[in-house]
C-alpha cells in the first residue's frame, strides 16, 4: 500500500545513481583492443629505428654470418662483461630510444604516438592529463625495471598485461602510477 503522506521525505534508489555514474565513467575507458593496437604501433615505431641502428653497427651482419666488419661491434664482442651490466646498458639504451621517439607526444599531450593515432590519452584518476615526467618515471620506467628481474620479471610483465581484463581496463603499470587510459575525440 502506498503512503500518501505529503510531508514524508522523498525516497530514491541511491544505488541507481552510482550505477549510472559508473556506466558513464566506463564509457571513457579506452578499449582493450585499442590499447593493444597502440602498443603494437608503439613497438613498430621503436623497432624500425632499432633495426636501422643494428644495421649501422653491423649487428645484422653478425647475426646472419657470425662475423662482423664493424670495429665497434668487434670491441663489444671481445669485451668480457657481466650479464647484469649488459642488461642494464641495453635497458638504458632502450629507454633513451623510447624517450627520443615518444618524448614529444608524452610531454605535450600525455600520449604516445600509437595512442595519439588511435585516439587515446593517459590521465590521472580524476581525468586530468599527467605530466611527461609522471608518464615516463612513474608509469613506464618501474615496469621496465621490474620486467628485467631474474625469474619473476617475466611473470610480472605477464601479470601487467593480463590485468587489462578487469572492468576498468587498466594494467598493473596504471595502478602503480594511478592513471587511466581514456578515449579522446
Amino acid at each position: 500500500m502506498q503512503n500518501d503522506n505529503p510531508y514524508e521525505a522523498p525516497k530514491s534508489d541511491i544505488g541507481f545513481f552510482d550505477q549510472v555514474e559508473q556506466q558513464n565513467l566506463s564509457q571513457l575507458y579506452a578499449s582493450r583492443g585499442s590499447r593493444f593496437g597502440a602498443a603494437i604501433l608503439d613497438t613498430i615505431f621503436l623497432i624500425i629505428p632499432l633495426l636501422i641502428i643494428f644495421f649501422m653497427l653491423g649487428i645484422t651482419e653478425f647475426i646472419s654470418t657470425g662475423e662482423t666488419s664493424s670495429a665497434f661491434l668487434s670491441l663489444i664482442l671481445e669485451t668480457q662483461s657481466n650479464l647484469f651490466v649488459e642488461m642494464l646498458v641495453s635497458s638504458a639504451l632502450a629507454f633513451g630510444l623510447f624517450v627520443l621517439i615518444q618524448g614529444y607526444w608524452i610531454y605535450t599531450s600525455s600520449q604516445t604516438l600509437g595512442k595519439k593515432i588511435l585516439g587515446m590519452k593517459v590521465v590521472d584518476l580524476e581525468g586530468r592529463p599527467i605530466s611527461g615526467n609522471h608518464y615516463l618515471f612513474v608509469r613506464y620506467l618501474p615496469m621496465s625495471v621490474l620486467s628485467y628481474l631474474p625469474i619473476v620479471g617475466g611473470l610480472i610483465a605477464i601479470v601487467d598485461c593480463l590485468m587489462i581484463f578487469r572492468e576498468e581496463h587498466n594494467c598493473l603499470h596504471d595502478d602503480i602510477a594511478k592513471t587511466r587510459v581514456i578515449k579522446v575525440s
